[in-house]
């Protein structure tokens, strides 16, 4: 029996959340024991609870929406991230002392838990200080590289990560050059895509719920964090050009974030407001996809972009971005349209053509169900995993 500690640094939710409740929930009892831990209440926290996955709450300076509200604190850590910044040279240092209080919790939760493995949920970087406790204590550690965003790695952090994770796995090759690129070494970053379970969810009537006009023909969706690089921007800029094709389609943008308040301040300056519908979170998620008319995901960066795999796994056509990692998930013509970021025309004729050209759909949407099956499986993700976890103990 293994026991596994997952750290999940995220603030609100998202994708790495939604992924490690899949991994979480279809694990082998017989054979690992999960521990969760975050460092922010969120609603995952409170979900796992109820599903009696046990879980623990640390405190993080830098990561714990509650701790910044300490003004002295959030001066201090300001000022410790501006030196890194200035003097990458210092950055490990600095990340030490930075999540200090973490990495004293954190440890503490390993000895009393003997953990066997830890897994980072989110990347080397965000999750560094994982790797120093875990370094404390000799105990392996596997870094998920979920994100392609970081804007540096010195090489000082590279050469200790190359030293002291156990494992990297990345969610895609695109993943997996990116942080190759920055320096970590690529032979020893496995790559496990993302995974969806096949089995379709109650579709939630999104017409009914949102009060939509009867009017509407078509409702296309757009479902992630308002977050620097999703591109709800640019899709809002796009939907200003799909109104004067199909001028009787509603957008529904579900998530949150920090970038909320100017998202529906520009739908108000392009005059769209009256088509577009800000949902805030919604644990929903894939059940909102299944009621959508198209998934749109506009990104300016994406590592992978799991909401596709939902998209598809219910039978629903996409239209994304040709970037990052959404290559190796959708492929041009066949399971989906893709577009150029930036290219506001083109990404709209991308959306209308979806939208009217019904045998473009059908064969779309039978390829998508075909791929899940055979590179998406929850099966197959869940064994590659439990192969990484098991060589720790060899």
């Amino acid at each position: 029996m293994q026991r596994i500690l997952f750290l999940e640094n995220g603030t609100s939710g998202g994708g790495s959340f939604e992924s490690l409740s899949l991994i979480v929930s279809h694990l082998d009892l017989s054979q690992f024991t999960p521990l969760v831990v975050f460092v922010n209440r969120t609603v995952f926290f409170e979900q796992f609870k109820a599903r009696n996955v046990p879980v623990r709450l640390l405190y993080d300076p830098v990561y714990s929406k509650e701790e910044r509200c300490h003004t002295g604190r959030w001066l201090w850590t300001r000022g410790l991230m501006l030196m890194k910044r200035i003097a990458p040279w210092t950055t490990l240092g600095v990340e030490a002392v930075l999540h200090l209080p973490a990495v004293r919790a954190l440890t503490r939760v390993m000895k009393e838990e003997q953990i066997d493995v830890i897994q980072l949920n989110n990347h080397s970087m965000r999750d560094l200080y994982g790797v120093i406790a875990a370094k404390r204590l000799r105990i392996p550690c596997i870094s998920y590289l979920r994100s392609a965003r970081t804007v540096f790695l010195p090489s000082s952090v590279a050469r200790f990560l190359n030293r002291h994770v156990a494992q990297f796995v990345a969610n895609s090759h695109f993943t997996k050059q990116y942080w190759s690129r920055l320096g970590i070494d690529a032979h020893r970053i496995q790559v496990i895509y993302n995974a969806v379970k096949d089995a379709s969810v109650e579709t939630l009537n999104v017409r009914k719920e949102w009060k939509l006009n009867s009017g509407v023909q078509h409702v296309l969706g757009c479902v992630g964090n308002f977050s620097e690089g999703k591109g709800q921007d640019f899709l809002l800029r796009t939907f200003a050009y799909v109104l004067e094709q199909e001028p009787h389609t509603a957008l529904l943008m579900v998530g949150d974030g920090p970038r909320r308040p100017a998202l529906v301040q520009l739908a108000q300056n392009l005059g769209v407001s009256h088509a577009v519908i800000f949902t805030g979170y919604d644990s929903r998620g894939r059940r909102i996809i299944a009621g959508l008319n198209l998934l749109v995901l506009p990104s300016h960066m994406e590592a992978f972009g799991r909401t596709l795999l939902e998209a598809m796994a219910e039978g629903i056509p996409v239209v994304a971005t040709r970037v990052g990692g959404i290559p190796e998930v959708i492929e041009h013509e066949k399971n989906g349209l893709l577009a150029d970021f930036g290219d506001a025309e083109g990404f709209a004729e991308a959306i209308c053509r979806m939208l009217r050209d019904q045998s473009l759909r059908t064969r779309c949407i039978q390829e998508s169900k075909r791929r899940v099956r055979a590179d998406f499986s929850l099966t197959t993700h869940i064994r590659m995993l439990e192969h990484v976890w098991r060589a720790q103990s060899m």
